[in-house]
């Protein structure tokens, strides 16, 4: 069988194939795609930040639950020591009032002793 140059015009002597013409078309569909693409890797890239950030939000309220809990039982410590050091101080009683103001009176007087 003999193929003429005439019958098939993909065809040549040597049985290549000519380059065929690319049509604006298939450059826009392609440059479409192409964009497609990367619009689509993009999103995938923000929905792993996102998904990652959402997951270090979580951590961070719990440890913002852990401070608060830690602040309340600091604050319960501090009153409680607060209360120790209160029943230690002695509490002054009329008498006991009675006894500093003599005391005050008898400081305020002078000495024969004072130049």
């Amino acid at each position: 069988m003999v193929i003429d140059e005439n019958d098939n015009e993909d065809y040549n002597t040597y049985m290549t194939t000519i380059p065929k013409k690319i049509t604006t078309k298939e450059i826009v569909t392609t440059v479409i795609t192409i964009l497609l693409i990367f619009i689509l890797i993009g999103l995938i890239m923000i929905t792993k930040n996102s998904i990652g950030i959402i997951s270090e939000y979580k951590i961070y309220e719990q440890y913002e639950t852990q401070v608060a809990v830690l602040q309340k039982q600091e604050q319960a410590r501090q009153a409680k020591i607060e209360k120790k050091k209160q029943e230690k101080l002695p509490k002054l009683t009329q008498e006991r009032k009675r006894q500093d103001r003599k005391y005050l009176s008898c400081r305020n007087q002078k000495s024969i002793f004072d130049f």
